[in-house]
């Protein structure tokens, strides 16, 4: 990964694992060779400014759905397909559950962050198309996040209005393709 273009981009940019990132290899490692306005965070915090950011992978859940504004041949991820990866097998429940501990992990460091922005970033969608509440995004409201910036999902139908207000949470969709590989700027600071 050229992680140096995205380094020299303006602005701070803070970094979270996905699904796919094989080059993710330590934490700590790229921490340590992180530029100054790169940050990666891995189930933890990082404090800047007013804000408070945090973030996890999350995974695929049966009552998150997107298939309704898809286009172009996107399979609902299912226990069955997986990841669409017949390479790998996956125990969807333990990886569920891990996932949502590292999810109530993030919350809980936030909790100490009063009158700070509170931005969660996680790879996979906490909510559905239809953004209808669920275990998930009931706990983001419970905690007071006020930002939550996902991704994951591909050939989303362009147009789909994808940043939303529910339940005091703002919800970014933020893929790059959905984005057309252009940064979006979250909050001005």
């Amino acid at each position: 990964m050229k992680l140096y273009v995205i380094a020299e981009l303006p602005g701070r940019k803070v970094i979270i694992k996905g699904n796919h990132d094989y080059w993710w290899s330590s934490i700590k490692k790229l921490r340590g060779e992180a530029s100054e306005n790169m940050y990666y965070i891995q189930n933890d915090i990082i404090e800047l400014g007013n804000l408070v950011i945090s973030g996890t992978r999350l995974w695929n859940y049966p009552f998150i759905k997107w298939h309704s504004i898809a286009s172009r041949n996107l399979v609902e991820v299912t226990e069955e397909n997986g990841e669409n990866d017949k390479k790998r097998e996956f125990d969807h429940e333990k990886i569920r559950n891990r996932e949502m501990e590292r999810l109530e992990r993030c919350l809980s460091k936030m909790q100490n962050s009063d009158g700070k922005l509170r931005i969660l970033m996680t790879h996979f969608p906490p909510v559905g198309a239809n953004f209808e509440a669920n275990e998930i995004s009931r706990r983001l409201s419970e905690n007071k996040i006020d930002v939550c910036v996902f991704g994951h999902l591909h050939n989303i139908a362009p147009g789909e209005v994808l940043d939303r207000n529910m339940d005091g949470v703002r919800y970014i969709f933020a893929s790059c393709d959905y984005l057309d590989f252009k940064p979006k700027q979250i909050l001005e600071i």
